[in-house]
């Protein structure tokens, strides 16, 4: 999710959510997006760094003694590339704390959040949805977010088929015309 919406140019958009919201990366994911970063993304990655550190968004790291270490390493099993690594660290974390969600945009990594979070596990546009819903962000701004995200290169995105009727839901009418007054009632 923050390489979509980094890719958008809408990662800062979080340091917005952060004031309002409880937001949690794990280093893993962080490293993906800042240290892991190709050459060719030198000065995205320059910029997630300066909008992560100047914002309220915790980064936490597994430690040895933490469970989720152990569950990390039990979703892991197998594996030889660092190709999901910040995916399963998520996961592995949320795990022990029933008061965190996952959110992705990976389908295997969203299939994997719902086997083991148990319902703690939601996509990116639901994320949207739900911040909306808490009032920590506009619904022209996420629909706007949105758009962008699926629009970005290198981003595979698909629009949920809910997403246009929430959308138009929550948006404010557009009718600018003045309300009509009532008719005056005919008498017989």
């Amino acid at each position: 999710m923050l390489i979509a919406l980094q890719r958008a140019g809408h990662l800062s958009i979080l340091v917005d959510i952060s004031e309002r919201v409880t937001l949690v990366v794990l280093e893993e994911v962080r490293d993906e997006l800042i240290v892991d970063a190709k050459p060719k993304h030198a000065r995205a990655a320059e910029q997630a760094r300066i909008t992560l550190e100047g914002s309220r968004i915790r980064v936490e790291g597994i430690q040895i003694a933490d469970p989720a270490a152990t569950r990390l390493q039990a979703l892991r099993a197998g594996k030889t590339s660092a190709s999901d690594l910040g995916e399963a660290a998520s996961i592995a974390w949320a795990m022990s704390r029933p008061e965190a969600s996952f959110v992705t945009r990976d389908g295997q990594a969203a299939l994997l959040g719902l086997e083991e979070l148990r319902g703690h596990a939601m996509g990116f546009f639901q994320f949207l949805a739900e911040l909306v819903d808490l009032g920590a962000l506009d619904a022209s701004v996420a629909a706007q977010v949105a758009e962008d995200t699926v629009k970005a290169s290198g981003v595979t995105a698909r629009v949920p088929l809910w997403w246009p009727d929430w959308i138009q839901s929550h948006s404010p009418p557009t009718s600018s015309s003045a309300p009509m007054a009532p008719e005056p009632r005919r008498e017989s």
